[in-house]
């Protein structure tokens, strides 16, 4: 009755957080209003759709009048809500129409730059979709002015504003008055600073593709002439900084899009898609591809479409937003014959090239023509026929609300009578499974039922949360026999691939005393630990047990000593699930092996075989020994391994503040044994370098991952890695570090703490390669928030962030990061003194690069931040001849995260790389 009674008050509370978030979003509406000229932003899983015109009989080539409502389409339901947004007191929200919004790194985000802000009202407005509610950021520095037709594109955390028209007091466009202006805003701090300038331009599409590393323009009116618009691509490019304005587009089988404004522009890695669009009316109902893949050569061509049937009519001042993730572009809204009044969903799926267009209703509602409406009577005044409007609109929100209420008090009863059904039908199994028990079984049961009771009153919290302090899990048990003993042949380490998944515990019967040990579940499938969210890790899965007559009778002394099976020894893991899959040669890579004590060998100890209820004085001072003599030292398990397999050899081992490092041997191989402190640390390495396994030889090289439990019955976490020998900065490894940075970046990781000592050296093939160390900081690109890294080597958006004790708040991991730290690690080389020097301290080295500002205190050493908010550094020129080596260390050490640039551009195009190629071949 109790567990009953807790089902139904989680059951409740499900509901009631249910409810409270559903009010914030609304009901779901099947009459969704068409508009045109509006905003749109994908933010995960919502297409939101902001502000526009909704008159359909208003003309796009003149003044119109925009909204302010917010419309979410959910792209996992296909359904769509009117939420009903918070804005703060003393705020107003004047309409809005010919602006732009984005998604921003903060998750559940979008910001919106507003054309009109008659009322003293903010040009930045951002939409928080966690809370529904609106806020208005004040930028620290003067915002541009506000224009109309503008458009903008967010990279990483930058984001860039361009051209447009400049408008009244109103809102309303100034007649060629087109703007050339470009702003670049940091979406962190809310900082404009203003860029070079380009073509004049208006009513035009923009975005970013990373291949070229390069903002692209496309289109738009260079007059301000709504019936001549032009058919231009304009290029500006980040890391220099600087525009093309007289790009030579190819094209194939001579098709190319023509001249058009008010369309839309999605980039992926290499491409601009283009849709829609027109003269001063939509012409086109075609996709065009703008490829970028043989950059700086550009090449028009036509989309495949599969079912251009199926897709929207010709259109202009729609949206189209792009879903990364799914590679699908949902298009809404739009002026032209037949789009005009068209409520309709339209996804372009980018890989099959192929439409779908999904009506007000739902995924399974059959679209149908958008009607005919008449415009509003003229004898009839406005604001009746809006109140009336309204009336009715709050009446089907109303019967909505009373439906969706019934439905929910129906449904719980349901769902709470089949959970009294299915608890009272297992409460029945396991009384007839009690029943069929024999009595050693029984008695055994009963000793692991009251170790769990003991373990629940030791205080133990339970979490269902996915996260990396969850406590163990429980783990039921099934009770066999065996009677023969384990072929040593047959218990070689297994490879993940081979891995046991049954849940047992067994026991055996051997001369001498009997044992018992515990085979986990699988705790998570193969290819998660690559796969899963960021900032998510596996659970920690429970320890098995292993059981026989050595010392350490504390740990699990109430379950299984206490069932005359002798005193437990230390317990080990089996990582249940197999090796990780991926397509390169690392899916060799065995992970999370289960350690046998008689595996590891140890010159400074011995293998022993305890008595029962002997106390070995050594475990006192249990954390002074490594985790794999500790193992050595105790009796082995059933299960045997090679005894050859670890060594420990009598190198000194290393402790760090949170981690140490032993060295030995793997079947012969030198091999550093890292222990981590944070299974957080221990995954997130093993994570990456099991990604770059076939990449690179440039970073190192991951043999295994270990799970071991200590005389604590704790659990500690090891990687097993190439044993590297210590390097001293010289020219030829930055080539190296350059390649190993690459191949990090092309597989969307962030290493987030390049500095000397985690370059380390290894002599192979006849020269010696230098490897990048110490994955445990590394980041998702684009997804993970970076932390706070080494000062000296830290980039100011990220000093910025973690000077206010919050891990980087809205700081994305980005390729940038390490190029910053590139960049210190350079004029480290050249100049043969540190950016930073020992003598200031690191809360000082991060208080100046958080506050990049002229205004903020330069450095003991003179380093001081310019009035173009770089780095000033005093006597550059004379510790650094080389002009080549200036400029990439300048580069490197932008203060603007986009102007660095990339790597692998820098490897191909900067003449300081190809030296230091050159000397390494030497």
């Amino acid at each position: 009755m109790q567990v009953w009674l807790l089902l139904l008050v989680l059951f409740l509370l499900a509901i009631g957080d249910n409810v409270s978030a559903q009010g914030q979003l609304g009901t779901r509406q099947n009459h969704v209003p068409w508009r045109a000229g509006h905003a749109g932003a994908y933010v995960d899983p919502y297409v939101i759709v902001y502000g526009g015109n909704q008159d359909i009989d208003g003309d796009p080539n003149s003044n119109l009048s925009g909204t302010n409502d917010v419309w979410v389409w959910n792209s996992q339901q296909g359904a769509w809500y009117h939420p009903n947004v918070a804005v703060s007191s003393g705020n107003t929200m004047p309409g809005q129409v010919f602006f732009a919004a984005t998604h921003v790194p903060s998750p559940g985000q979008m910001l919106a730059i507003a054309s009109n802000t008659s009322g003293g009202a903010s040009s930045l407005q951002k939409l928080d979709t966690n809370s529904w509610s609106w806020s208005f950021p004040t930028a620290s520095l003067s915002p541009p002015g506000h224009a109309s037709g503008y458009a903008m594109s967010l990279v990483n955390n930058s984001l860039y504003y361009y051209g447009g028209l400049s408008v009244d007091n109103n809102g309303h466009p100034i007649t060629n008055a087109v703007l050339n202006s470009l702003y670049v805003m940091d979406a962190n701090a809310y900082t404009w600073a203003p860029a070079s300038n380009g073509m004049q331009v208006t009513d035009h599409a923009m975005c970013y593709i990373p291949h070229c590393n390069c903002i692209i323009s496309y289109g738009g009116s260079t007059t301000g002439s709504k019936s001549n618009p032009v058919s231009d691509v304009f290029t500006y490019t980040l890391g220099q900084g600087t525009w093309n304005l007289q790009v030579q587009v190819q094209s194939s089988n001579n098709a190319a899009p023509g001249a058009r404004r008010l369309h839309t522009a999605n980039c992926l890695d290499d491409q601009m898609i283009i849709f829609g669009g027109g003269t001063d009316r939509p012409f086109d109902t075609g996709v065009w591809i703008l490829d970028a893949s043989q950059y700086p050569q550009l090449q028009w061509r036509q989309a495949p479409m599969t079912n251009l049937s199926s897709g929207p009519n010709a259109r202009m001042g729609h949206t189209a937003v792009l879903d990364k993730a799914k590679q699908k572009i949902y298009i809404f809204g739009g002026w032209g014959v037949g789009a005009t009044n068209d409520s309709d969903i339209y996804i372009l799926d980018i890989q099959a090239w192929s439409w779908t267009r999904v009506a007000p209703q739902g995924f399974d509602a059959e679209s149908t023509p958008p009607p005919t409406i008449a415009p509003p009577d003229s004898n009839n005044d406005g604001d009746d026929h809006g109140e009336a409007s309204g009336q009715q609109h709050g009446d089907n929100e109303k019967q909505t609300i009373i439906g969706a209420a019934v439905g929910g008090v129906v449904g719980g009863a349901i769902v709470l009578a089949a959970l009294c059904f299915l608890l009272l039908r297992r409460s029945k199994r396991r009384q007839k499974q009690e029943k069929t028990l024999s009595p050693e079984d029984e008695d055994i049961e009963q000793h692991h039922e009251k170790g769990q009771q003991q373990q629940e009153k030791g205080g133990l919290i339970l979490d269902e949360k996915r996260n990396s302090m969850n406590a163990l899990n429980s783990v039921g048990t099934k009770h066999m026999s065996v009677n023969s003993s384990i072929n040593n042949s047959a218990a070689n380490v297994p490879s993940l691939m081979t891995a046991e998944h049954p849940t047992t515990a067994t026991t055996t019967s051997e001369e001498g005393g009997s044992m018992s040990y515990m085979i986990i579940p699988p705790a998570q499938s193969p290819n998660e630990i690559i796969l899963q969210k960021p900032n998510e890790f596996t659970r920690p899965i429970t320890a098995a047990r292993g059981i026989g007559g050595g010392g350490g009778g504390s740990i699990n002394s109430s379950t299984l000593a206490s069932a005359g099976l002798g005193s437990p020894t230390v317990p080990y893991v089996h990582f249940s699930h197999p090796t990780i899959t991926s397509s390169s040669s690392s899916s060799t890579i065995p992970l999370a092996q289960r350690v046998n004590m008689a595996a590891i060998n140890s010159p400074t100890s011995t293998t022993t075989i305890e008595k029962e209820n002997q106390h070995d004085p050594d475990d006192d001072d249990d954390d002074n020994i490594s985790p794999l003599e500790r193992l050595a030292r105790l009796q082995s398990l059933p299960m045997q391994v090679p005894a050859d397999r670890y060594t420990l050899d009598g190198t000194p081992h290393h402790v760090g503040p949170t981690n140490k490092i032993w060295f030995g041997t793997l079947e012969g191989d030198p091999v550093a044994l890292k222990v981590f402190g944070r299974r957080e640390a221990w995954e997130r390495e093993c994570r990456a370098l099991v990604k770059l396994q076939s990449a690179t030889q440039h970073v190192v090289a991951l043999q295994e991952m270990l799970t071991i439990g200590n005389n604590n019955n704790n659990l500690e976490y090891v990687a097993v890695l190439e044993r590297l020998e210590s390097a001293s900065l010289s020219r030829v490894m930055i080539c190296d570090v350059a390649k190993g940075l690459a191949a990090c970046h092309s597989r969307d990781i962030a290493f987030c703490d390049l500095k000397p000592s985690n370059i380390m050296q290894k002599y192979q093939q006849g020269k010696y390669v230098f490897k990048l160390i110490d994955f445990e900081a590394s980041r998702t690109i684009g997804q993970e928030c970076v932390g706070l890294i080494t000062p000296r080597y830290c980039p100011p958006e990220v000093a910025r962030a973690t000077t206010y004790g919050i891990e980087s708040h809205g700081v994305v991991a980005s390729a940038s990061v390490d190029l910053w730290s590139l960049g210190c690690i350079i004029y480290e080389l050249e100049a043969n003194e540190p950016l930073f020097p020992a003598n200031i301290t690191d809360d000082t080295v991060l208080h100046f690069i958080s506050h990049p500002s002229p205004l903020t205190p330069g450095l003991i050493n003179g380093i001081r931040w310019n009035e173009q908010v770089e780095l000033d550094i005093p006597g550059f020129e004379d510790h650094i001849h080389d002009p080549q080596t200036r400029d990439i260390i300048k580069t490197l050490l932008s203060r603007d995260p986009v102007k660095r640039g990339t790597i692998g551009h820098w490897m191909k195009h900067h003449p300081y790389f190809s030296i230091q190629e050159v000397e390494d071949e030497d």
